[in-house]
């Protein structure tokens, strides 16, 4: 397991220069518009001209380039015609730092010299100062940092001459942001100590405030973030009362930094796409690609690898447009880190070599540091355990020379890392003894969750299990800590999926003592409770948002088009393919667009969106009342599956047992994926060999807690939400496979946690629909080709509840189901679903002229139901999946898609499929089930309607008839209830 810490690469560094200026965007208006007509005549006064660079001023700010170069050319022939050589020279030297922003390195250089040669002919020192200036941030731009500070130290001289203290201090500022660059971070803190001295007895606020922003810059390279957020708070008061944007934008960079080192992501996202906007809205391309680089690494972070990678490339985009080689080596570094997660080992050494290459030219320690720090990650992810710790050591010597403590502390515990690699556990206590005392005192808790769960597993591994288990416990309380700082649904369900390893290890020493039930409330306390928050306490939406609507509209409805015009392409037989898999394409952009939207909108309106968290204390609370309410004939198991043992849980209402069976996680799988392959084919047996393997593996261990049981509930773990339990065969007895659910009926539950919530929403319910008279059943059916007989299963469910409503075909209407849903006891949509594994939130149900209800639009249904009924395809988990998307579909009760919407919308029961049904197994099977509903229960009429269904032939072709039997799991087994089985 390797991390990697991001503290020092997202920092976008402030030079404070006149050229620099932070003005807002200048809006063109009538006057302007007059000056451009006028500029061609060759006969423009000097008022005029005045006001062309006025204009060319605003141009430069608004980050029109060219434009505000056309402005100064103008004004530059002007005077020199005028043969006023000291205003050419200012303008010269104006447009030096125009060719510069624009990347043009060799004419700003020619320019600036130019201005030089005039104010020295002039005799003006000021002038000269200022060129000198100029030229080191061109030289600072160009890598050349020891040619910055001789630039620097020149003009330094002429200022003391002078004893121009604001000038002297601008240069200081510049030598400090130099040394910087280059890891001589005390001797950076000096010149801004000075710096803010001088400010200070000016009582030059602007001044103040960039200094106080640098230094909150340097305690980051430091690695105090505390100390910076400090800095940089007083920072952002001064320019927000200036009104100084781009001093904002560059201030909220770097808190963002800083909070994202304390382990506030959520804060830190905040702060990076404000101070995006404002770079956006400036064209600010250095900064905009420094805060990009910013929201990549935070992702990273996260554990959202894809989207961290997006964000990357385009930081390293904009840094090969506009930025300094030693933001570009930043930006390689960044997407070698990716790469190796992603085990593209070639892909990053030449990432890796190319960001060296730079920094060593450029005589930046600190970048060499990172980037040694990632060679040996490289190395180490490649098990080149010597070469890993020789890069690691260079880095850590680095740091040390440099005094970046954080930095100290990465190269620490990737050493730490190295040993516990090669199982030098020995070996690797002091490092991570010292790094842990170091992670303290920076309040680094990204970095102290790491070290103290290593301490424990070296703890553990030295064969001392109860010094083990404080360390995890440590190590889990630091994530939660950190994942209660996430308000946001989104950010919640990403921090939690990327490591598990803490609760796994206390998971197992707490079941190895014994302590059966406290294992089982950590196994809960693990699971991402995004669900639980969300279905228990809400979450507002996107409709009360104050601002944002429209964009937000306009994304969503283009998403609509787009789904609808993909619906309508040429399949992949016609040579047209191509417009689908283009539309497919375009399809996916703007939902990961719509997606970033809602999350920046959050982010944005956090008194909105605030999400309430549910703590490790109401964690437990919830498990010991979901045992109370279950019934003398009722059990649950609940299950775990780590490396090498599946792990079950058998709850009743009196006791808690536990067992395990010795199946490794991938045998597991292979099961999994086995079966969902063979189900289709239902003429086949092959099926039935995965199905007993899964029955000896996930309910014979525990079978003989189960003799007075008759209702199972099923609380399954990752991959385990693809079975479907009732399935699973005991054994064939003279080629008859005994399946479970001819035994026991099956519900299941996202988490253990749920049942009292579900619980209580079942009885909320039903005290409405008592005091407020209801209809039975709202039934809706889009007959689409794949499903051709939904109106004769509405029209059979229907007539068995005299006081209910059907719409069929076009009157089938989303907006329908928005009115009425309210007013029936159950829902019945039998339409055509489909689940979007990479959006979940975006799986629809079809309604109307191929309308779509996307799950994120069932979250503003208000229903009062006992049952949502969702007889369509896939509208629980989808038929095709992969290893690669078990994390990231479901995350111990983190399901998204329908059943969490649903959920949310106010039912405590939902009946999903599993797989593409068979549309005439369908209408059996809810025909009896429903048959069977008022007297016995949706969990035993499920099953009731399963027996049915098994025992029932279907008669196939007029000509040729042929007669299929029903009892393969294919056709009965698909449907599973979720959430209250009463």
């Amino acid at each position: 397991m390797a991390y990697r810490f991001f503290w020092i690469w997202s920092i976008i560094i402030v030079c404070l220069l006149p050229e620099w200026s932070d003005a807002a965007p200048f809006q063109r208006d009538q006057e302007e518009a007059d000056i451009n007509s006028e500029a061609g005549k060759g006969d423009l006064s000097l008022a005029e001209i005045e006001k062309s660079l006025e204009v060319g001023k605003h141009l430069d700010n608004a980050g029109q380039y060219r434009e505000a170069l056309a402005r100064y050319e103008i004004a530059r022939q002007f005077f020199q015609q005028e043969q006023d050589a000291h205003r050419e020279a200012e303008v010269l030297s104006e447009m030096a730092v125009i060719y510069r922003k624009l990347g043009d390195f060799e004419t700003s250089l020619a320019f600036q010299h130019s201005a030089i040669r005039m104010y020295v002919d002039l005799g003006d020192q000021n002038g000269q100062s200022k060129a000198l200036r100029r030229l080191g941030v061109l030289a600072r731009y160009q890598g050349k940092l020891f040619e910055a500070i001789s630039y620097y130290q020149d003009a330094l001289e002429l200022l003391t001459r002078l004893q121009d203290q604001d000038g002297i201090a601008q240069v200081l500022t510049n030598l400090g942001i130099v040394y910087s660059e280059l890891g001589r971070l005390q001797e950076a803190l000096q010149y801004f100590t000075r710096v803010l001295a001088i400010y200070t007895e000016l009582r030059n606020e602007s001044g103040v405030s960039y200094t106080l922003g640098n230094l909150g810059q340097l305690s980051l390279y430091l690695g105090n973030s505390q100390q910076a957020l400090e800095y940089l708070s007083q920072s952002l008061t001064l320019k927000q009362s200036s009104e100084d944007i781009r001093g904002q934008a560059n201030t909220l960079l770097n808190m963002g930094t800083a909070h994202k080192n304390l382990g506030d992501f959520q804060k830190a996202l905040t702060c990076y796409y404000q101070a995006l906007d404002v770079y956006t809205q400036l064209n600010d391309l250095p900064g905009k690609a420094a805060v990009l680089g910013s929201i990549g690494s935070c992702y990273e972070e996260l554990g959202d690898v894809e989207q961290a990678w997006r964000y990357q490339e385009e930081s390293l985009r904009f840094k090969k447009l506009s930025g300094t080689s030693i933001q570009l080596s930043i930006a390689l570094t960044n997407l070698a880190s990716l790469a190796i997660k992603q085990q593209r080992f070639i892909e990053a050494d030449a990432y890796l070599q190319e960001a060296l290459t730079i920094a060593i030219e450029h005589n930046s320690f600190l970048s060499q540091a990172n980037i040694y720090g990632q060679l040996g990650m490289l190395a180490l992810s490649q098990q080149a355990f010597p070469q890993a710790s020789e890069y690691f050591s260079r880095s850590l010597t680095l740091y040390e020379k440099i005094g970046s403590q954080k930095g100290i502390l990465e190269a620490l515990t990737f050493i730490g890392q190295t040993y516990i690699s090669q199982y030098r556990f020995q070996d690797a206590a002091p490092y991570f003894e010292r790094a842990l005392q170091l992670a303290r005192e920076l309040q680094d808790m990204n970095s102290l969750w790491i070290v103290q769960y290593y301490l424990g597993e070296i703890t553990l591994h030295v064969a001392q299990p109860e010094r083990a288990l404080p360390y995890f416990q440590a190590a889990i309380q630091t994530l939660e800590q950190m994942r209660n700082y996430l308000q946001v649904s989104e950010l919640r369900r990403s921090f939690l999926q990327k490591d598990r390893n803490p609760y796994v290890q206390m998971i197992h020493l707490l079941l190895e003592r014994g302590e059966y039930t406290e294992a089982l409330w950590y196994l809960e306390r693990f699971k991402a409770r995004t669900f639980l928050e969300v279905v228990a306490y809400g979450e507002p939406q996107l409709h009360e948002a104050p601002i944002l609507l429209q964009e937000e509209k306009e994304l969503l409805t283009r998403i609509r088009l787009l789904s609808e015009r993909l619906s309508a392409a040429p399949d992949a037989l016609q040579p047209e393919f191509q417009i689908s898999e283009d539309l497919q394409q375009e399809l996916y952009q703007a939902k990961e667009q719509y997606e970033q939207l809602l999350l920046r909108i959050k982010l944005q309106y956090p008194e909105y969106y605030r999400l309430k968290t549910v703590d490790a204390e109401e964690i437990e609370h919830l498990v010991h009342n979901a045992l109370t309410l279950l019934e003398d004939d009722v059990s649950i198991l609940e299950y775990f599956l780590d490396d090498d043992r599946v792990h079950i849980w058998v709850l009743t209402r009196d006791q808690v047992y536990y067992e395990s069976f010795p199946a490794a996680y991938t045998t597991v799988i292979d099961h999994v994926l086995r079966f969902r392959t063979e189900l289709g084919n239902y003429e086949s047996t092959k099926i039935f060999t995965s199905l007993q393997e899964l029955y000896t593996c996930l309910v014979s261990p525990v079978e003989k807690y189960l003799t007075h049981t008759r209702i199972v509930g099923i609380v399954p773990f990752e991959i385990l939400h693809f079975v479907p339990f009732g399935a699973l065969v005991r054994q064939q007895e003279d080629g008859n496979p005994a399946y479970f659910i001819e035994q026991y009926a099956v519900f299941m539950l996202p988490s253990l946690s749920m049942l009292p919530i579900v619980r209580e929403r079942s009885q909320r319910n039903a005290r409405y629909m008592a005091a407020s008279p209801m209809r039975s059943i709202l039934g809706m059916a889009n007959a689409v080709e794949n499903l051709p007989g939904v109106e004769e299963e509405i029209a059979a469910i229907l007539s068995q509840f005299p006081d209910s409503q059907g719409y069929i075909g076009n009157e089938a209407t989303e907006q329908r189901l928005f009115n009425e849903a309210r007013q029936y006891e159950m829902i019945h949509l039998a339409t055509h679903g489909v689940f979007d594994k990479q959006h979940p939130m975006f799986s629809y149900l079809e309604f109307a002229s191929k309308s779509y209800l996307y799950a994120r639009d069932i979250f503003g249904l208000q229903l009062e139901c006992s049952l949502v009924t969702l007889s369509g395809c896939e509208t629980f988990l989808p038929q095709q999946i992969e290893v690669k998307d078990i994390h990231t579909l479901v995350s111990g009760d983190e399901l998204v898609g329908f059943i969490r919407a649903f959920m949310y919308a106010g039912t405590p029961s939902i009946l999903a499929s599993l797989w593409r049904v068979n549309d005439t197994a369908t209408q059996y099977l809810m025909s009896a089930f429903y048959q069977n509903l008022s007297e016995s229960g949706k969990a035993r009429a499920l099953q009731q309607a399963a027996r049915s269904v098994m025992r029932t032939t279907l008669h196939l072709g007029r000509r040729k008839k042929r007669e299929i039997e029903l009892v393969h799991p294919f056709f009965w087994s698909s449907f599973v209830l979720i959430g209250d089985w009463k």
